[in-house]
């Protein structure tokens, strides 16, 4: 973790990367950038906010659209015709941008001083909370009274030497700890399989095939050295002809089988299901047989 907030405080001091609200791949387009001049929406006869924000590229952006409004809008779901709404510069903008609108979701507002953040009600907001855009509010007033920043002071050659340094011991013991991380992940993988494999799944629907397979789970057991393989008890409704029951292992039908409301018969039947089932794992030759 010290490792990559080194790496990210390194990429901001030389170039200002990360541009806020952008996805990993996406590229902002300058349409997108923070415009602070918003966009004033005159609401339509049969307009309600989730149809104002699809007309400007998604409809999860009504959320953003009543807290700019907030002073405007008593409740998200009355709005009246006539009535003039400010949408952000950002969702304004997006229209021809292209871009994917969680970049718009994610920071919506250009100004956040100019919110009526007095007027919001909470019970309405659940993508953007009160106390973060009161907390961006604030942090937007500091910056705006904060001194002219101190002139950064050029490290000399002995300091960059000890930063190197402790940069490469970082990486190589991220190295160690990644390449560990990596072999007990392959362990737990390899312990998952080990329990999945051989399962027998139940995929029966009625008292027929459930009796069905509980014959066969009670009289099954695989063959040695067995292995990477999953069974299915399937059933297959046929009405007035009972049912037809079928295993398969690994997508292979073993057997199959139209059974009847006979206990005596559905024993065999699961007796035989196993058989025929053990020797396919063998290896031997065998045929589906339809009774």
């Amino acid at each position: 973790m010290t490792l990559y907030l080194i790496t990210i405080s390194i990429l901001l001091s030389f170039g200002g990367l990360a541009a806020a609200g952008t996805q990993p791949g996406e590229t902002r387009s300058s349409k997108t950038e923070c415009q602070p001049e918003s966009e004033l929406y005159v609401v339509q006869p049969g307009d309600f906010l989730l149809r104002v924000a699809s007309h400007y590229g998604s409809s999860l952006f009504w959320e953003a659209i009543y807290v700019a409004n907030a002073d405007r809008i008593v409740h998200p779901d009355l709005i009246y015709s006539g009535q003039e709404l400010k949408i952000p510069g950002r969702i304004a903008a997006h229209r021809d941008s292209g871009d994917h609108p969680d970049s718009v979701l994610l920071n919506p507002f250009c100004d956040v001083g100019s919110l009526p953040l007095d007027d919001l009600n909470s019970e309405h907001l659940s993508l953007y909370s009160l106390d973060d855009l009161n907390r961006e509010f604030e942090l937007a007033k500091a910056e705006e009274t904060e001194p002219e920043a101190v002139k950064e002071i050029e490290p000399d050659e002995e300091t960059l030497q000890a930063f190197r340094e402790a940069f490469e011991a970082l990486v190589y013991d991220d190295q160690d700890q990644a390449e560990l991380k990596e072999e007990e992940q392959q362990s737990a993988e390899l312990q998952m399989l080990m329990e999945i494999d051989g399962m027998v799944l139940d995929e029966t629907r009625s008292k027929i095939g459930s009796d069905f397979y509980d014959v066969f789970y009670s009289n099954w057991q695989a063959p040695e050295g067995a292995s990477h393989y999953t069974i299915r008890v399937l059933e297959q409704p046929a009405p007035s002809l009972g049912t037809i029951v079928s295993v398969e292992v690994n997508s292979i039908v073993t057997f199959r089988m139209r059974l009847q409301p006979r206990y005596d018969m559905i024993r065999e039947a699961g007796e035989f299901a196993v058989r025929q089932t053990h020797q396919a794992l063998q290896g031997d030759h065998y045929q589906v047989r339809i009774y």
